[in-house]
């Protein structure tokens, strides 16, 4: 994916791959408890979106305004502003 702000380009990217990643997690261990997949499968699924809107949309979208705003800290996605410096307190 690719938008005009590197710092939600990067929020993206983590927070697919952790959603997938705790989704399939949570999918697979959830079946080891004997649940149908069927089940499993919805307990992955919610993992998955809870972690989507959590990672890309919410901390995206605070640390992408963060860096239109030259306010970029040392917690944030460093890679997006470029001609920021980022110093650490």
């Amino acid at each position: 994916m690719t938008t005009t702000n590197p710092v939600f380009d990067a929020a993206f990217i983590r927070g697919a791959l952790l959603a997938l990643l705790t989704g399939a997690a949570t999918t697979l261990t959830s079946k080891q408890q004997d649940m149908s997949w069927e089940d499993a499968l919805i307990a992955g699924a919610i993992v998955l979106i809870t972690t989507l809107i959590a990672r890309i949309g919410l901390e995206g979208g605070y640390d992408a305004n963060r860096a239109r705003t030259n306010n970029v800290n040392a917690g944030d996605v460093p890679m997006a502003a470029t001609g920021v410096t980022v110093t650490k307190p």
